[in-house]
Parts: structure tokens; C-alpha cells; sequence
């Protein structure tokens, strides 16, 4: 990340796509990166072409995966907890523009509304908001009721 305007950018796409890219290692584990004074941080990306540039040297076997900005919202209190700031956009060299996981929260907040926020009361429906897409797990259900 080069300026504010790269991160005006970065803000802006993440907005629209309602999702940022991550590199994970395996189920839960994702790629860090740490500053000159041992700080911790997850870098992420606002575009998959991005983060696959960033996929060398010690990532060479990590893949690409999108987390949406809701489930990184959920996230971002653990990473808080666990003092790990998220790295916005870090280059292929690690140069990388520093947040606190408080301050991308302010900035996403309004962005990753909930399904109940999005539809409204009349319309939420609890079973479909736990979804995982698995069509047999409904028709189980709707077979029980």
C-alpha cells in the first residue's frame, strides 16, 4: 500500500464486494506477518488477484480463500484479544499499512449488516439464517417438522 488513496481504494472495493482475501494454510490458520517490534498481524487484501501476487517464499503453499465481511467482523474481537492487528494490503516485499482490529471494525461496520438487519423482521427466518447450504440437511428438517 503505497498512500491514503490506496487505502481509500482498498476500503472502497472491500465495500462493494463485501469481502476481503486472506491466504490460509489450512482450515483456521491463516498467514502472518510481524513488524520490527514483534508485533503480530493478518494480512488481507481487498481482491483475490492482489493476494495471489503475495503468494511466494513462505506462502508458497498457502491458498486463496475470501472471508466474508461479517464472519471478519465476528473475527476481529478474538484477533483483538489475542493483540494481532490486520496488515492492509501488504506488498510482495511485506511492507504493509498497520490496523488495529478496533479500527477496521469502525470502518466495516455499516457494510456487514446482518441477514435480519438486511431482510427485517417480517422476513428473517432463524432456520435459513444458519444455512450452510446443504440441501439434505433441509429436506431432514422439513421431513422432523
Amino acid at each position: 500500500m503505497k498512500n491514503g488513496e490506496d487505502f481509500v481504494n482498498f476500503v472502497n472495493e472491500v465495500k462493494e464486494n463485501g469481502k476481503m482475501w486472506l491466504l490460509q494454510a489450512k482450515d483456521g490458520l491463516f498467514a502472518m506477518l510481524e513488524d520490527n517490534s514483534g508485533n503480530s498481524y493478518v494480512p488481507v487484501w481487498s481482491n483475490e488477484e492482489s493476494a495471489s501476487e503475495c503468494v511466494n517464499d513462505d506462502w508458497t503453499d498457502y491458498s486463496l480463500t475470501a472471508m466474508s465481511l461479517r464472519e471478519l467482523m465476528k473475527w476481529l474481537n478474538e484477533l483483538s484479544e489475542d493483540h494481532i492487528g490486520i496488515a492492509v494490503s501488504p506488498d510482495k516485499d511485506g511492507s504493509m499499512f498497520p490496523m488495529r482490529p478496533e479500527d477496521i471494525r469502525s470502518i466495516f461496520k455499516d457494510s456487514a449488516k446482518s441477514d435480519k438487519e438486511l431482510v427485517g423482521d417480517e422476513f428473517f427466518d432463524e432456520k435459513w439464517s444458519d444455512w450452510d447450504g446443504d440441501l439434505d440437511s433441509l429436506e431432514e428438517d422439513d421431513d422432523e417438522a
